[in-house]
């Protein structure tokens, strides 16, 4: 498991959000009532942003009962600037390790584990205080073992 490290530019992204942990996981909820806007609404976006907030010092002391913010959107454009039934949310710049992620989308929570139990404690960085993206563009199909999605870890240099 070796990720590029990028620099992101700040982007926005139009979407809705919910209040979610990891034992509750409305993800579904969630995404069915963000897609069934865009099919009523005949938006087609190439490129699905899945956007987690978590509060500072969230994965300090980890408890999956703890809530965070989950986003479903896209990235806003000329075309969805004027939609006034999405919400706008700022993703700053900064650096991130990029992972990508093939297989059921309801099986990835071991490979965020693996990310954050194995690959960030053994890495270099450290995880930032920014908004955690996965992004899920042609080759994502779901529930499909050969789908494909870019999973974004915001990271910072260790200092020594």
């Amino acid at each position: 498991m070796t990720p590029s490290i990028k620099y992101l530019d700040s982007i926005q992204i139009k979407g809705i959000s919910t209040g979610t942990s990891f034992v509750q996981n409305n993800t579904r909820t969630l995404w069915n009532s963000f897609m069934t806007g865009l099919s009523l609404s005949g938006r087609r976006p190439d490129m699905l942003y899945s956007v987690d907030i978590y509060p500072e010092n969230y994965f300090e002391g980890f408890d999956p009962t703890l809530e965070f913010t989950k986003w479903a959107g896209v990235q806003a454009s000329e075309k969805t600037a004027k939609d006034s039934d999405l919400d706008l949310l700022h993703i700053p710049a900064g650096y991130y390790a990029e992972f990508l992620y093939q297989g059921k989308a309801s099986e990835a929570a071991a490979f965020y584990r693996e990310i954050f139990s194995d690959w960030l404690p053994r890495s270099k960085y450290l995880l930032d205080n920014r908004p955690h993206l996965a992004v899920m563009g042609k080759e994502y199909r779901g529930e499909d073992p050969l789908s494909e999605e870019t999973i974004l870890i915001p990271v910072k240099k260790k200092t020594e």
